[in-house]
């Protein structure tokens, strides 16, 4: 739950492999950057050369071979990362977003004092400050559960690579002030 939560983590609680559930494949649509079975995120090596030209702050990357069951077999494909995103920046702007709201406990009528915030009907546009740009290019905000942002000249970079993956979808954030 701490990768998933952008937590830091103990060096013991840090997978040592990866492996298939079933006898598959990487999804070459997914080639590049996918979802564990877990939630975890997966980067290819290119994805990794490419994040390690940019300001990651404390974000992590571990090593991780991929085999095709428990027992390690091996796979042909190379050694993929695990992205874990720890760097964290306190700029966004629930009062400038659309479509989001704070969790609420039931049967509380409204939220306790830092609630996670969450999208109404996976419709929210997110805004954040202009302070974004500065520092780290990959990063969370503490308060909204499994979201990463990234900055503009990151996601040029992608763009500039031709990386596409079904598990990596963009949405562009309203930058105020």
């Amino acid at each position: 739950m701490a990768h998933k939560g952008m937590r830091p983590v103990d060096a013991a609680d840090v997978p040592e492999f990866f492996y298939y559930l079933y006898d598959r494949k990487i999804n070459p649509a997914r080639a590049d950057i996918f979802l564990s079975a877990d939630g975890l995120m997966v980067v290819s090596p290119r994805i990794r050369d490419l994040l390690m030209q940019f300001d990651l702050g404390k974000t992590q990357l571990y090593e991780m071979p991929i085999y095709k069951s428990e027992k390690q077999e091996p796979t042909p494909y190379p050694p993929h990362y695990l992205l874990h995103v720890l760097e964290r920046k306190d700029t966004f702007l629930p009062e400038e977003s659309e479509n989001v709201k704070q969790f609420v406990v039931a049967p509380e009528p409204e939220p306790r004092p830092g609630a996670y915030w969450t999208s109404v009907y996976d419709t929210d546009e997110l805004a954040v400050r202009a302070s974004s740009a500065d520092g780290a290019d990959i990063w969370s905000y503490p308060n909204i559960a499994y979201r990463v942002f990234f900055s503009d000249r990151l996601k040029r970079a992608i763009d500039a690579a031709k990386i596409k993956s079904t598990a990596l979808k963009f949405f562009e954030a309203k930058v105020v002030g």
